[in-house]
């Protein structure tokens, strides 16, 4: 077996060499980890951003469907309003005040209801050359024969 020394001398070149080689992988070791820390960042941004956009679908969808499930219910009120007048409109004194004009007014009419009804029958087709389609402004401005 052979009797392993410390050598003393260690010529300068391998010394440097060394010191080199350590050096250049304590460089490459920092590269790495300063490459690794900005990939880091930028896949938290990158992560960031799309759980932002996720939570700004998930608020969209949500404030849609209980503004689609509020008009679903006030047309589903209007809707049976409408049918409840519907008997009230097929009654004869009703029929003929709204002839005269003097057409009482229901809570499910329509602007334009609202507005032919304020006007004798023989009337409408003048009433309806004048307002044309304005029928939501003229319902509450315009006075009528009474």
């Amino acid at each position: 077996m052979l009797n392993a020394q410390a050598i003393p001398y260690v010529p300068t070149a391998t010394r440097d060499s060394r010191i080199h080689q350590s050096r250049e992988r304590n460089e490459s070791l920092a590269y790495l980890k300063m490459a690794d820390r900005e990939r880091s960042l930028r896949l938290d941004t990158d992560r960031k951003a799309r759980e932002v956009i996720r939570i700004q679908l998930l608020w969209r969808g949500y404030k849609t469907r209980t503004d689609t499930c509020s008009l679903f219910k006030e047309k589903q009120h209007w809707t049976a309003r409408r049918k409840k007048d519907a008997h009230r409109r097929s009654m004869r004194t009703y029929s003929f005040d709204c002839c005269l004009g003097k057409g009482p007014l229901l809570e499910s009419d329509t602007p334009r209801e609202t507005v032919l009804k304020r006007v004798p029958t023989w009337a409408h087709q003048t009433l309806l050359d004048v307002v044309k389609d304005r029928y939501v402004q003229q319902a509450t401005s315009v006075l009528f024969f009474r």
